[in-house]
Protein backbone atom coordinates (compact mmCIF):
# COMPACT_ATOMS: atom_id res chain seq x y z
CA UNK A 1 0.00 0.00 0.00
CA UNK A 2 1.47 3.23 -0.74
CA UNK A 3 1.07 5.73 2.59
CA UNK A 4 0.93 8.73 0.78
CA UNK A 5 2.03 11.46 -0.60
CA UNK A 6 5.26 12.18 1.34
CA UNK A 7 6.30 8.52 0.09
CA UNK A 8 4.30 8.65 -3.30
CA UNK A 9 6.73 11.91 -3.67
CA UNK A 10 10.14 10.05 -2.30
CA UNK A 11 9.68 6.93 -4.87
CA UNK A 12 9.44 9.22 -8.06
CA UNK A 13 12.53 10.84 -9.68
CA UNK A 14 13.76 14.37 -8.61
CA UNK A 15 12.15 15.67 -11.85
CA UNK A 16 8.35 14.86 -10.18
CA UNK A 17 10.02 15.98 -6.94
CA UNK A 18 10.33 19.44 -8.12
CA UNK A 19 7.69 19.36 -9.35
CA UNK A 20 5.37 18.55 -6.64
CA UNK A 21 7.50 21.90 -4.69
CA UNK A 22 6.48 23.72 -7.47
CA UNK A 23 3.15 22.82 -7.97
CA UNK A 24 2.55 23.33 -3.77
CA UNK A 25 4.00 26.51 -4.19
CA UNK A 26 1.37 27.13 -6.85
CA UNK A 27 -1.51 26.49 -5.43
CA UNK A 28 -0.66 28.40 -2.20
CA UNK A 29 -0.95 31.98 -4.12
CA UNK A 30 -3.54 30.43 -6.81
CA UNK A 31 -7.01 32.43 -7.42
CA UNK A 32 -9.59 30.94 -8.79
CA UNK A 33 -12.11 33.46 -9.49
CA UNK A 34 -12.50 34.06 -12.92
CA UNK A 35 -14.42 37.38 -14.07
CA UNK A 36 -15.69 36.18 -17.32
CA UNK A 37 -17.54 33.35 -15.90
CA UNK A 38 -19.58 35.41 -13.31
CA UNK A 39 -21.77 38.40 -13.27
CA UNK A 40 -20.23 41.43 -12.06
CA UNK A 41 -21.79 41.32 -9.15
CA UNK A 42 -21.10 38.10 -8.31
CA UNK A 43 -17.34 38.68 -9.00
CA UNK A 44 -17.20 41.18 -6.52
CA UNK A 45 -18.83 39.22 -4.07
CA UNK A 46 -16.55 36.05 -4.46
CA UNK A 47 -13.66 39.01 -4.39
CA UNK A 48 -15.03 40.01 -0.96
CA UNK A 49 -14.80 36.74 0.09
CA UNK A 50 -11.57 36.13 -0.89
CA UNK A 51 -10.39 39.37 1.24
CA UNK A 52 -12.34 38.62 4.31
CA UNK A 53 -10.54 35.17 4.51
CA UNK A 54 -7.34 36.27 3.12
CA UNK A 55 -5.72 35.45 6.79
CA UNK A 56 -7.18 31.94 6.78
CA UNK A 57 -3.97 31.38 4.50
CA UNK A 58 -2.16 30.72 7.95
CA UNK A 59 -3.73 27.89 8.95
CA UNK A 60 -2.44 28.90 12.51
CA UNK A 61 -4.81 32.02 12.57
CA UNK A 62 -7.91 29.57 11.99
CA UNK A 63 -6.42 27.26 14.95
CA UNK A 64 -6.65 30.83 16.95
CA UNK A 65 -10.22 31.96 16.24
CA UNK A 66 -11.36 28.46 16.69
CA UNK A 67 -11.92 26.43 13.91
CA UNK A 68 -11.47 22.85 14.12
CA UNK A 69 -11.10 19.78 12.12
CA UNK A 70 -14.52 17.83 11.52
CA UNK A 71 -14.40 14.65 9.75
CA UNK A 72 -11.53 13.36 7.96
CA UNK A 73 -9.81 14.05 4.32
CA UNK A 74 -12.05 13.60 1.82
CA UNK A 75 -10.95 12.48 -1.41
CA UNK A 76 -12.50 15.17 -3.61
CA UNK A 77 -12.36 17.54 -0.78
CA UNK A 78 -10.16 17.78 1.89
CA UNK A 79 -10.49 18.62 5.34
CA UNK A 80 -13.31 20.70 6.42
CA UNK A 81 -12.40 23.01 9.65
CA UNK A 82 -15.43 24.18 11.32
CA UNK A 83 -16.08 26.95 14.11
CA UNK A 84 -19.04 25.29 15.40
CA UNK A 85 -20.71 28.55 17.42
CA UNK A 86 -21.19 29.39 13.34
CA UNK A 87 -22.69 26.45 11.83
CA UNK A 88 -26.35 27.64 12.34
CA UNK A 89 -25.94 31.40 11.83
CA UNK A 90 -28.27 33.02 9.44
CA UNK A 91 -25.98 33.73 5.80
CA UNK A 92 -22.71 35.87 5.74
CA UNK A 93 -20.20 35.64 3.16
CA UNK A 94 -17.77 37.57 5.09
CA UNK A 95 -17.53 34.97 8.28
CA UNK A 96 -18.00 30.99 6.74
CA UNK A 97 -18.65 28.21 9.18
CA UNK A 98 -16.34 26.16 7.32
CA UNK A 99 -12.73 26.49 5.75
CA UNK A 100 -11.40 23.87 3.00
CA UNK A 101 -8.04 23.01 3.68
CA UNK A 102 -6.01 20.71 1.66
CA UNK A 103 -2.85 19.29 3.51
CA UNK A 104 0.48 18.68 1.47
CA UNK A 105 2.85 17.38 3.33
CA UNK A 106 3.25 19.19 6.22
CA UNK A 107 1.58 22.38 4.53
CA UNK A 108 -2.29 23.75 5.26
CA UNK A 109 -3.38 24.93 1.80
CA UNK A 110 -6.92 26.83 1.90
CA UNK A 111 -8.61 25.92 -0.61
CA UNK A 112 -11.96 27.68 -0.33
CA UNK A 113 -14.65 27.84 2.19
CA UNK A 114 -18.25 26.72 3.04
CA UNK A 115 -21.47 28.20 4.85
CA UNK A 116 -23.89 25.89 6.73
CA UNK A 117 -27.52 26.44 8.10
CA UNK A 118 -29.71 23.99 10.04
CA UNK A 119 -33.56 24.10 8.31
CA UNK A 120 -37.13 22.34 8.28
CA UNK A 121 -38.17 20.43 5.08
CA UNK A 122 -40.46 23.12 4.49
CA UNK A 123 -38.05 26.41 5.24
CA UNK A 124 -36.67 28.32 1.87
CA UNK A 125 -32.82 27.87 0.85
CA UNK A 126 -30.97 30.46 2.39
CA UNK A 127 -30.66 33.89 -0.37
CA UNK A 128 -26.75 33.51 -0.64
CA UNK A 129 -24.71 34.92 -3.58
CA UNK A 130 -25.86 36.72 -6.18
CA UNK A 131 -27.85 34.86 -9.05
CA UNK A 132 -28.50 31.24 -9.26
CA UNK A 133 -25.17 29.38 -9.33
CA UNK A 134 -24.63 29.06 -5.92
CA UNK A 135 -26.68 25.51 -5.70
CA UNK A 136 -26.98 24.34 -2.04
CA UNK A 137 -27.06 20.56 -1.27
CA UNK A 138 -28.47 19.15 1.79
CA UNK A 139 -27.54 16.59 4.41
CA UNK A 140 -30.57 14.85 6.34
CA UNK A 141 -29.06 14.51 9.69
CA UNK A 142 -31.67 12.76 11.69
CA UNK A 143 -31.47 10.05 8.54
CA UNK A 144 -28.08 9.56 8.68
CA UNK A 145 -28.13 9.36 12.55
CA UNK A 146 -30.34 7.04 12.42
CA UNK A 147 -28.99 5.38 9.51
CA UNK A 148 -25.64 4.74 11.14
CA UNK A 149 -27.43 3.57 14.75
CA UNK A 150 -29.23 0.73 12.92
CA UNK A 151 -28.63 -2.29 14.30
CA UNK A 152 -26.93 -0.78 17.41
CA UNK A 153 -28.92 -0.12 20.35
CA UNK A 154 -26.19 1.29 22.57
CA UNK A 155 -25.05 3.78 19.94
CA UNK A 156 -28.81 4.65 18.82
CA UNK A 157 -29.76 5.18 22.53
CA UNK A 158 -26.76 7.67 23.58
CA UNK A 159 -27.90 9.80 19.59
CA UNK A 160 -31.45 9.54 20.38
CA UNK A 161 -30.51 11.20 24.25
CA UNK A 162 -28.29 13.69 22.71
CA UNK A 163 -31.32 15.00 19.82
CA UNK A 164 -33.68 14.83 23.46
CA UNK A 165 -31.86 16.72 25.63
CA UNK A 166 -30.83 19.55 22.23
CA UNK A 167 -27.09 18.48 22.60
CA UNK A 168 -26.87 18.54 18.84
CA UNK A 169 -26.99 21.42 16.61
CA UNK A 170 -29.75 20.18 14.68
CA UNK A 171 -33.09 18.48 16.21
CA UNK A 172 -36.25 16.68 14.38
CA UNK A 173 -38.14 20.07 13.19
CA UNK A 174 -34.57 21.05 11.77
CA UNK A 175 -32.67 18.37 10.43
CA UNK A 176 -31.49 19.23 7.22
CA UNK A 177 -27.79 20.74 7.39
CA UNK A 178 -27.95 22.99 3.73
CA UNK A 179 -24.64 23.59 3.28
CA UNK A 180 -22.54 25.55 -0.07
CA UNK A 181 -19.58 25.66 -1.25
CA UNK A 182 -16.96 28.52 -2.43
CA UNK A 183 -13.91 27.38 -4.11
CA UNK A 184 -12.66 30.77 -3.91
CA UNK A 185 -8.62 29.68 -3.33
CA UNK A 186 -8.19 26.94 -5.70
CA UNK A 187 -9.24 26.67 -9.47
CA UNK A 188 -12.92 24.24 -9.69
CA UNK A 189 -13.22 22.82 -13.33
CA UNK A 190 -16.98 21.94 -12.13
CA UNK A 191 -17.39 25.50 -10.97
CA UNK A 192 -16.40 27.81 -7.84
CA UNK A 193 -19.42 26.46 -6.14
CA UNK A 194 -19.39 22.68 -7.17
CA UNK A 195 -20.06 20.03 -4.06
CA UNK A 196 -16.67 18.24 -5.03
CA UNK A 197 -13.30 18.95 -6.67
CA UNK A 198 -11.91 17.14 -9.23
CA UNK A 199 -7.91 19.03 -9.17
CA UNK A 200 -7.72 17.66 -5.53
CA UNK A 201 -6.25 14.56 -5.57
CA UNK A 202 -3.93 15.50 -8.31
CA UNK A 203 -3.01 18.49 -6.15
CA UNK A 204 -2.27 16.31 -3.45
CA UNK A 205 0.61 14.67 -4.65
CA UNK A 206 1.95 17.51 -6.78
CA UNK A 207 0.58 16.00 -10.03
CA UNK A 208 -0.18 18.91 -12.75
CA UNK A 209 -3.66 20.57 -12.84
CA UNK A 210 -4.49 19.98 -15.78
CA UNK A 211 -4.87 16.54 -15.37
CA UNK A 212 -7.29 16.57 -12.80
CA UNK A 213 -9.10 19.31 -15.51
CA UNK A 214 -9.72 16.44 -17.63
CA UNK A 215 -10.44 13.65 -15.24
CA UNK A 216 -13.96 12.15 -14.58
CA UNK A 217 -15.19 11.85 -11.29
CA UNK A 218 -14.37 8.63 -11.02
CA UNK A 219 -10.50 8.80 -12.51
CA UNK A 220 -10.40 11.80 -9.42
CA UNK A 221 -11.41 9.08 -6.93
CA UNK A 222 -9.14 6.52 -8.32
CA UNK A 223 -5.99 9.19 -8.12
CA UNK A 224 -7.40 9.70 -4.92
CA UNK A 225 -6.27 6.31 -3.56
CA UNK A 226 -2.87 7.18 -3.35
CA UNK A 227 -3.30 9.81 -1.07
CA UNK A 228 -2.04 8.79 2.75
CA UNK A 229 -4.04 5.94 4.37
CA UNK A 230 -6.77 6.37 1.61
CA UNK A 231 -7.91 2.58 1.27
CA UNK A 232 -8.11 2.80 5.87
CA UNK A 233 -10.17 6.14 4.97
CA UNK A 234 -12.64 4.13 2.58
CA UNK A 235 -12.70 1.17 4.62
CA UNK A 236 -13.60 3.08 7.97
CA UNK A 237 -16.55 5.06 5.98
CA UNK A 238 -18.17 2.43 4.43
CA UNK A 239 -17.88 0.14 8.10
CA UNK A 240 -19.24 2.98 9.92
CA UNK A 241 -22.51 3.66 7.59
CA UNK A 242 -23.02 -0.27 6.50
CA UNK A 243 -21.96 -1.85 9.30
CA UNK A 244 -19.47 -4.41 8.11
CA UNK A 245 -18.26 -7.70 9.57
CA UNK A 246 -14.19 -8.71 9.59
CA UNK A 247 -14.60 -10.70 7.06
CA UNK A 248 -15.94 -7.91 4.77
CA UNK A 249 -13.55 -4.87 6.06
CA UNK A 250 -10.67 -7.25 5.15
CA UNK A 251 -12.22 -7.92 1.66
CA UNK A 252 -12.79 -4.51 1.11
CA UNK A 253 -9.32 -3.75 2.07
CA UNK A 254 -7.82 -6.19 -0.26
CA UNK A 255 -10.12 -4.90 -3.33
CA UNK A 256 -9.44 -0.97 -2.37
CA UNK A 257 -5.12 -1.93 -2.32
CA UNK A 258 -5.64 -3.69 -5.32
CA UNK A 259 -6.94 -1.01 -7.27
CA UNK A 260 -4.75 1.57 -5.26
CA UNK A 261 -1.50 -0.53 -6.78
CA UNK A 262 -3.15 -0.62 -10.56
CA UNK A 263 -3.11 3.55 -10.11
CA UNK A 264 0.45 3.59 -8.60
CA UNK A 265 1.58 1.25 -11.24
CA UNK A 266 0.42 3.88 -13.89
CA UNK A 267 1.54 6.54 -12.29
CA UNK A 268 5.20 5.57 -12.40
CA UNK A 269 4.39 5.03 -16.14
CA UNK A 270 3.88 9.04 -16.91
CA UNK A 271 6.03 12.31 -16.53
CA UNK A 272 4.59 14.48 -13.90
CA UNK A 273 6.64 17.39 -15.57
CA UNK A 274 4.11 17.19 -18.54
CA UNK A 275 1.58 19.64 -17.61
CA UNK A 276 -0.49 19.09 -20.61
CA UNK A 277 -4.27 17.34 -20.13
CA UNK A 278 -2.88 14.78 -22.84
CA UNK A 279 0.09 13.91 -20.38
CA UNK A 280 -2.53 12.79 -17.78
CA UNK A 281 -4.97 10.68 -20.18
CA UNK A 282 -3.20 7.03 -19.23
CA UNK A 283 -3.16 7.82 -15.99
CA UNK A 284 -6.70 8.98 -15.62
CA UNK A 285 -8.25 5.44 -17.85
CA UNK A 286 -6.43 3.36 -15.42
CA UNK A 287 -7.71 5.06 -12.42
CA UNK A 288 -11.62 5.63 -13.68
CA UNK A 289 -11.38 1.66 -14.44
CA UNK A 290 -9.45 1.21 -10.88
CA UNK A 291 -12.00 3.16 -8.82
CA UNK A 292 -15.15 2.03 -10.97
CA UNK A 293 -13.78 -1.80 -10.25
CA UNK A 294 -13.64 -1.50 -6.63
CA UNK A 295 -16.90 -0.29 -6.43
CA UNK A 296 -18.00 -2.96 -8.09
CA UNK A 297 -16.68 -5.39 -5.70
CA UNK A 298 -17.36 -3.53 -2.71
CA UNK A 299 -21.48 -4.13 -4.43
CA UNK A 300 -20.30 -7.82 -4.26
CA UNK A 301 -18.72 -7.57 -0.98
CA UNK A 302 -21.62 -5.74 0.99
CA UNK A 303 -25.74 -7.36 1.53
CA UNK A 304 -28.42 -5.42 -0.10
CA UNK A 305 -29.42 -3.67 2.82
CA UNK A 306 -25.46 -2.88 3.72
CA UNK A 307 -25.77 -0.70 0.05
CA UNK A 308 -28.87 1.13 0.90
CA UNK A 309 -27.31 1.98 3.91
CA UNK A 310 -24.36 3.36 2.36
CA UNK A 311 -26.63 5.80 -0.15
CA UNK A 312 -27.10 7.59 2.53
CA UNK A 313 -25.59 11.01 2.07
CA UNK A 314 -22.44 11.31 4.35
CA UNK A 315 -20.36 13.84 2.46
CA UNK A 316 -19.11 16.26 5.68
Amino acid sequence: MVAGGLLLAGAMTEGSQQAGDHQAHQVAGHASVDPVQYSPELFAQLEAVRAATERFRDHDVALAEGYELVGGDGPLMGEHWVRRDMTDRPFDMYKPSTLQYLKIEDEYVLTGVAYTVYRGTDEPLPDGFAGDADVWHLHDMMKISMTATEDRPLLRWITERRIAHGRTRWDQERPELTMVHAWTWLNNPDGVFAQEHRLIPYVRLGLPEAWGTGASADAAYGVALLGDEACGLEVRKTNFIAGTGWRQRRALTIACSDAEAAVYDALSDVDPSDETEAAGEALNAVAQEAWQGYVERRAEILTAEQLARLAVDLTP
